[in-house]
């Protein structure tokens, strides 16, 4: 009975991560997780498997303090310690070194292959922020 319970789940997943990819254009409008971030930027992604990937890379950077991904907005919002001239562009490389394009950024084709399956967001995807 419990493999029946974790078949449908992983199923249910599945699907849901798969219908996140045929978004070609995501219009959000700018509701931070971190009160008063010192940058956000769009990173793709899908889903809650993504957001714990892209925050322990932005987290991994020495400065930053704080992170945090939305799958509704697809913004990382960042809070650092140090001067955000010293590590930003360490951030987006971090974050795409694990395989997720960043607004600056894009992630090499060998890391983006090795996300799971329902992490594989649409390289396509055009994020605006409307502010």
């Amino acid at each position: 009975m419990k493999k029946l319970y974790l078949i449908l789940i992983a199923t249910t997943l599945i699907i849901s991560c798969e219908n996140n990819k045929k978004a070609e254009t995501v219009t959000v409008k700018h509701e931070s997780s971190i009160i008063n971030p010192e940058v956000s930027f769009g990173v793709r992604g899908n889903c809650g498997m993504c957001k714990t990937t892209i925050e322990k890379a932005a987290l991994s950077v020495d400065g930053v303090e704080e992170a945090s991904w939305s799958t509704a907005t697809k913004i990382l919002d960042i809070k650092t310690k140090t001067s955000l001239d010293s590590i930003v562009i360490k951030i987006h490389q971090a974050v795409a070194d694990s395989g997720y394009d960043t607004e600056l950024i894009s992630a090499m084709e060998e890391n983006y292959n090795n996300l799971p399956g329902c992490c594989q967001y649409n390289r396509e995807m055009v994020i605006t922020n409307n502010n």
